[in-house]
């Protein structure tokens, strides 16, 4: 958060753990462009954490989450034994699922897809047509097989490549094959038949990781 220190995020961390939460998801403030909070940071109004305070913050949870009994079972996320989100996990592994209303977005039968942001929009085109859908894509079985992959390493537990492979019938680039060698030689993740996931080092550049695979 602006002008957030890690001794105030760590006192906020515990004091959430006062009230006794079954879960609990950290991420880093992101500031979109054309918004008031994005401008007024460009205006030097406030400042943000740099990267290696936030790594720090995160590391700080991480440590102080775990110790208290918390299960990190995903990038951002941490739970009580039994306690894991369903709705996130069937994302994270690789599942369909359907959104419905204004601005939804769903993963449905190979396509990726959108409804219209403006609600009133979307009543309309709705109740005249059925059909409020602005944003549609056709995934290739390559292209889901890499988001896949990708989406998978935000699970700490981590996923087996070869069965997405076989889900959709496809194999990869041998570029995308190096890049893992390279990225597990680095201890950023760990790559076997079975197992593909990412170190404790490899959590904080998740984002980044993912991004090199879906682009090799």
């Amino acid at each position: 958060m602006p002008n957030q220190s890690l001794e105030q995020w760590k006192f906020i961390l515990e004091e959430a753990l006062t009230l006794r939460p079954e879960h609990l998801s950290i991420y880093g403030l992101t500031l979109e462009e054309g918004t008031s909070f994005y401008e007024s940071k460009e205006a030097g109004r406030y400042s943000l954490p740099d990267e290696s305070e936030q790594a720090m913050m995160y590391l700080t949870a991480q440590k102080l989450l775990t110790e208290n009994g918390f299960e990190q079972y995903e990038v951002s996320n941490f739970s009580r034994p039994g306690y894991h989100c369903k709705q996130n996990l069937s994302y994270w592994s690789d599942r369909e699922y359907l959104g419905l209303g204004a601005s939804a977005h769903s993963h449905l039968n190979g396509m990726r897809f959108a409804n219209c942001y403006d609600p009133q929009e979307y009543i309309h085109r709705i109740s005249t047509s059925g059909n409020a859908v602005t944003e549609l894509e056709h995934l290739s079985p390559e292209k889901k097989a890499r988001e896949a992959t990708a989406i998978g390493l935000r699970r700490t537990a981590g996923f087996s490549l070869q069965t997405i492979l076989q889900r959709y019938g496809v194999d990869l680039p041998q570029a995308f094959y190096k890049t893992l060698e390279d990225l597990q030689a680095q201890g950023l993740l760990t790559f076997s038949s079975k197992n593909l996931r990412l170190t404790s080092e490899g959590l904080l550049l998740a984002d980044e990781l993912a991004a090199t695979l879906l682009s090799c």
